[in-house]
């Protein structure tokens, strides 16, 4: 297998069998660390799954104007679109900010558990090939910015406070990005063929 130098580019080969491995490169003295294994993914793609639910329930945003206070949750902000006719709107925040998400936390940790365990699961390898496929169709982090633009036209306005919904969905957000970080479908490839 070979890897790269991230500081001047130097092509290196490595031990194929090799899962976690730290080279210095002989040019430039680099530290290249190879990813230890797919338990990373596993644990943060599981924990986003723990902390999506409460996520689209625990309200994201709170607003006072006057003596009138307001909160959303995604639930209740994909409701609203639906009933001042905007379905495909809603829709489409619905799926790319809860169901997606979802469904690519599942299966990511499905398959990273398969390269863990060293156990064969049904279906996984047709899963892994699935997992690329929805990658650019989740956007929790989209809907944050989007909460984060709503914030800043908001605040002349009202005053506006985050809800426990925005601080989970950050968290979400971060741990998705740690777990496509560490999954390596290269890493499970070589575990689901073996015999």
């Amino acid at each position: 297998m070979t890897t790269a130098c991230e500081a001047c580019g130097l092509i290196l080969e490595i031990d194929s069998d090799s899962e976690g491995y730290t080279l210095i490169c002989p040019r430039c003295s680099n530290v290249i660390k190879g990813r230890s294994s797919m338990l990373y993914s596993l644990v943060f793609s599981l924990s986003a799954m723990i902390l999506m639910p409460p996520a689209m329930l625990y309200p994201f945003l709170k607003i006072r104007i006057n003596d009138y206070a307001l909160t959303a949750t995604l639930f209740e902000s994909v409701a609203a679109l639906n009933s001042e006719g905007y379905l495909p709107a809603g829709m489409a925040v619905f799926l790319t900010a809860f169901l997606i998400p979802l469904l690519y936390l599942f299966l990511v940790s499905y398959v990273s558990f398969e390269a863990v365990s060293g156990r064969n699961l049904p279906f996984s390898g047709s899963l892994a090939h699935f997992i690329h496929s929805l990658h650019r169709w989740h956007m929790v982090d989209v809907f944050l910015v989007g909460i984060l633009v709503s914030v800043v036209k908001l605040v002349d306005m009202a005053d506006v406070y985050f809800g426990a919904g925005f601080y989970l969905l950050s968290a979400i957000c971060f741990f998705l990005i740690v777990s496509e970080m560490y999954f390596d479908s290269k890493v499970f490839w070589r575990y689901h063929d073996r015999p």
